[in-house]
């Protein structure tokens, strides 16, 4: 795997979700990710941007988990759908739901749980980091 399918991996971008987010044709982030044309440097920077904020609010996760008392387990309220994510300035929702597997790897073995906004009676005290972006 090379580095921009890396970035887009650690991102939580599909190729159609990349291109979305980048404004670009699919057909041009599928000759990036095949290595058959030079990935511009302002999309590297632009993936990378995005995995800094993904790691802030990573950040804020864990801050909220310790905040709780360091439950065993841990539960934040994501969008349910990419049109609710893109309302919120995230790409998709795998690419919202990065951050806590960025915080799973800090607080392991504690148990972190993505709740859809849209389920109410699961939202009973859980922090809604959905609009951190």
């Amino acid at each position: 795997m090379d580095f921009f399918r890396t970035q887009l991996s650690l991102c939580g971008l599909s190729v159609d979700e990349a291109a979305q987010f980048l404004a670009v044709e699919r057909r041009r982030v599928r000759a990036w990710a095949r290595n058959i044309a030079p990935v511009p440097t302002h999309v590297l920077r632009r993936l990378s941007a995005l995995y800094s904020e993904q790691e802030d609010v990573a950040d804020e996760i864990v801050q909220r988990w310790e905040e709780a008392g360091r439950p065993a387990e841990f539960k934040f309220a994501v969008s349910a759908t990419d049109e609710e994510a893109r309302g919120l300035g995230w790409p998709s929702v795998s690419a919202q739901m990065i951050p806590a597997a960025i915080a799973q790897t800090v607080i392991a073995p504690v148990r972190i749980e993505c709740v859809p906004l849209g389920v109410p009676a699961e939202r009973a005290d859980v922090p809604d980091l959905a609009d951190v972006a």
